[in-house]
C-alpha cells in the first residue's frame, strides 16, 4: 500500500510539475466547509499583471470566466493575486457546492492552463475548543463552529456547565456563570462568552445544538481559571524566526511594575530599555504582557519568567519554556492515540527562509521518510493549511484507518535534516457497526434489519444497499411499481440505522450491506444474510399425519432454504449443462448428415453400374445363335463388367 502511495504521489509530481505550456500547479485541492483554499499557478514565461484568470469548467465543458487579475471590483468569494513566477487565487468560505473542475491560465499565452479539481469535505457537526484558560475576575470567549445545515432558527444554540450528575445544564445570562451567546449565522460560528469569572466557575462545558425533536449534539469544553497570572507554559522558536511569549495577568495588575528574566543565566529585561533585542510591551488595555525575540538563536533557549511586583511588593511569577531549534522546519513533538475513521491535526513550523519552499507530509520508513503528500500537492486524506506570516503548517489527516500507525514529520524537499519521530501515531481499530449476522423471516412477513454505531459517528453519512450477483451494492431505498417497499431511518437518539419493510417477498432474499462513509471515503461496512420462508401453506401440500411426514416438510424447507443461498452455483450449473446439450446435438446433427451422404453416393453408384450393362449389351438378332456363341457373349459382359466395377472403385479411391 505504501509503494502504491508512493507510485500516486510520484505520478502527481510529474504530471503537475510538467504542466502544459510551462504553467504548473496543483492537480487537486482541499478544503473543508466554511473554511478558505489557495491555488497557486506558476509559469516559466514573464507574467502580466492583467493576464492571469481563474474559470470553472461548466456542464458542456466550456470553462466561465470567474475572475481576471486586472479586474477592478471586489469580489469576497474569490481573490486573485500575483506572487513570484506566479499568481495565487484564494476562495474563502467554500461550500459543497463550490467542489469541482476549474483552471487556472494566462490569457497573453493561450495555450497556458492548468486544471485544478477543488474537493470540499463536510464541516464536522459542531466542534468548539477543547480547552480554554482565563483570569478570575475576568471574562473568556469560547467559539464554536457548526455545519451550515444548522445555520437555521429550528436549531437552537446553546452553552452548558456538566454536573457530577452527568447533566448538562443550560446556561443564560441570569445562571452562575453569566453567559452570552451571540450566532453569526454567515460564518455558522457562535460565540459564548462566560463573564465574571470566579474560581468555582473552572470545569466542564460544551457547545450544544438542540431542535424541536429534543436532537442535541455537544462539544466538549475545559474551563481552567487562574487568579492571578497566565500563560503558554511552553513555546517553541525556530532560529532565523521571531517568538512571542505572552503573560496574561488581572485587572488588579494593571499599574503594576512587570519585567522578564532568564533565569539560566540569570538576566532580567525591562520596558524601559529601548531598542533592545527582546522587545517588551505591556499591553494595559488587553491585560497582556509581551515578550519578543527577533532572529531567534540556539543560545535563547531556556527558562524565562514572567514577573509582576503587587502593591505590597509581593512578586509573582510565572515560568515558560523556550525550546530553539535550527532545523529549518520541524514538527511538534506529540504522541497521539485516536480511533479508525477519525482525523488528527499537526502543527509543523518553519524558518522564514523556506517560506516558498514545498513542505512535505511524510511517513517514517527503515532509512527513508515516504511522502504522502506535499504543501503544492495535497491528497485525498491530507489536507494542509500553510500560514506563511506565522510560518506555521498545520496538516490534517483525515478518516484515519490502522495502517496509518506509525511515526511521521514534516520536512523540506531541499533540505533532509529533522528530528526522528516527532510524531507517534497510534490507531486503534474500533468496532464502528454491529449487526446481527444472519436473520429468517417468513414471506409476506415484516422485517426490520438494524445497524449500531459508535455516539461520535452520528454526523456521518450512512446507508443501507443490497449486493447484486455482480458485486455491486444496490441501493434498498427506492421505488419500484411505484411503490416504496423499504424505509431507511437513522435513530439518532439510539444510534441505529434500520432498514425495515412491511411485506417480505422471496426475491428480497440475499445478503445486504449497512456501511458508513465521509463524503465519498467510505470507513467502515457490514453485512447481513436475510433468509426469506416460505410459508408453512406453501411449504405444506399435503396434510402431514405422521413424524415421518413432518420431517420430509421440514426438508423441504431446508432444500428451498438451501437453494436461495446457492443461486449462483445452480446458474453456472444450469449454463454448463445447456452448452452440453448444444453440443452433442450439433455431433448428433453431423453424424446424420454424413451418413446421408454416404447413402446416397451408394445408390448412385449401383445406378451407373446398370447404366452401363445396358449400353454394353449387344442387340439381339432374330436369327437363332449357337449355344458356344451365347456362353461367349455373356462371358464378355461379366469382364466388362468387372473391369467397369474395378475402375469406379479406382476413381472413387
Amino acid at each position: 500500500m505504501d509503494l502504491l502511495n508512493a507510485a500516486l504521489l510520484g505520478l502527481l509530481f510529474m504530471v503537475g510539475a510538467a504542466g502544459v505550456a510551462g504553467l504548473t500547479g496543483p492537480l487537486i485541492v482541499i478544503g473543508t466547509e466554511g473554511e478558505s483554499v489557495s491555488v497557486k499557478c506558476y509559469s516559466n514565461q514573464h507574467i502580466f499583471s492583467n493576464s492571469a484568470f481563474w474559470c470553472r469548467f461548466g456542464l458542456y465543458g466550456k470553462c466561465h470566466q470567474i475572475i481576471r487579475a486586472d479586474d477592478n471590483k471586489m469580489d469576497t468569494k474569490v481573490n486573485i493575486e500575483m506572487v513570484h513566477s506566479g499568481f495565487e487565487i484564494k476562495i474563502n468560505k467554500i461550500t459543497a457546492s463550490d467542489a469541482g473542475q476549474y483552471q487556472c491560465g494566462l490569457s497573453d499565452y493561450y495555450d497556458e492552463t492548468h486544471k485544478v479539481e477543488l474537493k470540499v469535505l463536510p464541516a464536522p457537526g459542531l466542534k468548539g475548543p477543547m480547552r480554554v484558560t482565563a483570569l478570575v475576575d475576568r471574562s473568556v470567549e469560547v467559539k464554536c463552529q457548526y455545519s451550515q445545515k444548522y445555520n437555521s432558527p429550528f436549531y437552537k444554540k446553546y452553552f452548558c456547565k456538566w454536573t457530577s450528575n452527568d447533566l448538562c445544564n443550560k446556561l443564560t445570562s441570569y445562571t452562575r456563570p453569566k453567559v452570552t451567546i451571540k450566532d453569526n449565522d454567515s460564518s455558522s460560528l457562535f460565540d459564548a462568552t462566560l463573564s465574571d469569572l470566579v474560581k468555582n466557575d473552572a470545569g466542564r462545558y460544551a457547545c450544544g445544538i438542540s431542535d424541536q425533536y429534543n436532537m442535541e449534539i455537544t462539544s466538549p469544553v475545559e474551563l481552567v481559571l487562574h487568579t492571578d497570572i497566565k500563560g503558554n507554559p511552553k513555546v517553541t522558536g525556530a532560529v532565523g524566526m521571531s517568538v512571542v511569549m505572552t503573560c496574561e495577568y488581572a485587572k488588579k495588575y494593571k499599574d503594576s511594575t512587570k519585567y522578564w528574566c532568564k533565569t539560566n543565566p540569570k538576566h532580567c529585561f525591562y520596558q524601559s530599555e529601548r531598542h533592545s533585542r527582546p522587545i517588551i510591551q505591556d499591553h494595559k488595555w488587553k491585560y497582556l504582557f509581551t515578550l519578543e525575540i527577533y532572529q531567534v538563536e540556539v543560545a535563547d533557549a531556556g527558562s524565562y519568567e514572567c514577573v509582576i511586583v503587587d502593591s505590597r511588593n509581593a512578586f509573582l511569577y510565572f515560568e515558560m519554556e523556550l525550546a530553539v531549534t535550527d532545523y529549518p522546519i520541524f514538527t511538534e513533538q506529540k504522541t497521539i492515540t485516536e480511533y479508525r475513521g477519525k482525523s488528527i491535526k499537526i502543527k509543523c513550523h518553519y524558518s522564514q527562509t523556506y517560506n516558498g519552499y514545498e513542505k512535505i507530509w511524510c511517513k517514517e520508513e527503515p532509512g527513508r521518510c515516504l511522502p504522502l503528500a506535499s504543501s503544492q500537492y495535497p491528497q485525498a486524506r491530507v489536507a494542509f493549511e500553510d500560514d506563511r506570516e506565522s510560518g506555521t503548517l498545520i496538516v490534517t489527516m483525515y478518516d484515519l484507518t490502522v495502517n496509518d500507525t506509525g511515526c511521521y514529520k514534516c520536512k523540506s524537499r531541499w533540505y533532509t535534516k529533522s528530528i526522528n519521530c516527532p510524531v507517534n501515531l497510534q490507531v486503534l481499530d474500533l468496532e464502528i457497526l454491529k449487526v446481527q449476522n444472519t436473520m429468517e423471516k417468513t414471506v409476506g412477513s415484516p422485517a426490520m434489519l438494524e445497524c449500531h454505531y459508535k455516539p461520535q459517528y452520528v454526523e456521518y453519512e450512512k446507508y443501507w444497499c443490497k449486493l447484486e450477483i455482480n458485486g455491486k451494492c444496490q441501493s434498498v431505498d427506492s421505488n419500484r411499481d411505484g411503490q416504496k417497499r423499504w424505509e431507511v431511518n437513522d435513530k439518532t437518539n439510539n444510534y441505529t440505522l434500520t432498514l425495515y419493510t412491511r411485506t417480505l417477498t422471496m426475491e428480497d432474499a440475499g445478503q445486504y450491506q449497512c456501511g458508513i462513509r465521509r463524503s465519498e471515503y467510505p470507513i467502515d461496512t457490514v453485512q447481513v444474510q436475510l433468509r426469506v420462508l416460505p410459508t408453512k401453506e406453501e411449504d405444506t401440500t399435503i396434510t402431514h399425519q405422521t413424524d415421518g411426514s413432518s420431517r420430509t416438510a421440514n426438508s423441504g424447507t431446508r432444500i428451498i432454504a438451501w437453494l436461495n443461498e446457492n443461486k449462483i452455483f445452480l446458474i453456472i450449473i444450469g449454463v454448463l449443462l445447456v452448452l452440453i446439450l448444444i453440443i452433442v446435438v450439433l455431433l448428433i446433427a453431423r453424424m446424420i448428415r454424413r451418413r446421408v451422404r454416404l447413402t446416397h453416393n451408394d445408390k448412385d453408384n449401383s445406378f451407373g453400374v446398370r447404366l452401363r450393362n445396358v449400353q454394353n449389351t449387344p442387340a439381339v438378332y432374330p436369327e437363332v445363335q449357337s449355344s458356344q456363341q451365347m456362353a461367349s457373349i455373356g462371358t464378355s459382359v461379366d469382364i466388362e463388367e468387372s473391369s467397369s466395377d474395378s475402375s469406379e472403385c479406382s476413381e472413387d479411391t
